[in-house]
């Protein structure tokens, strides 16, 4: 049985917001274990193009960042910062995307 990472993430952008609350309905909520949940969402009330999604989900072992890797695109505005932690395997970690591109991955030491 994989050891199971709780990821805790806030999420924003100024457009495309549809195209992003639809990845993290269909892919990271439903993803093998399917677990995890919206906290808050906020949309900006012009034709929801932009908005923010609070929430956490699951996955095995550590943050799962070919997921993230596939939708962020330079041209969108987005940020991104997500808290992972897995004790099991002493794993704690924060990855944020902002301004177009990921920053280093920070782990902790526990």
């Amino acid at each position: 049985m994989a050891n199971i990472c709780d990821n805790k993430f806030f999420f924003s952008c100024k457009n495309n917001f549809p195209k992003y609350k639809k990845f993290f309905e269909e892919v990271i909520f439903e993803e093998e274990n399917g677990n995890g949940e919206v906290i808050d969402e906020q949309n900006d009330g012009n034709n929801h193009h932009g908005g923010s999604i609070e929430g956490w989900f699951e996955s095995r072992w550590n943050f799962p960042i070919e997921w993230f890797k596939s939708i962020f695109k330079e041209d969108d505005e987005c940020y991104f910062r997500c808290l992972s932690e897995e004790y099991g395997c002493d794993y704690v970690a924060m990855n944020i995307y902002s301004n177009g591109s990921w920053r280093d991955e920070q782990c902790f030491d526990i």
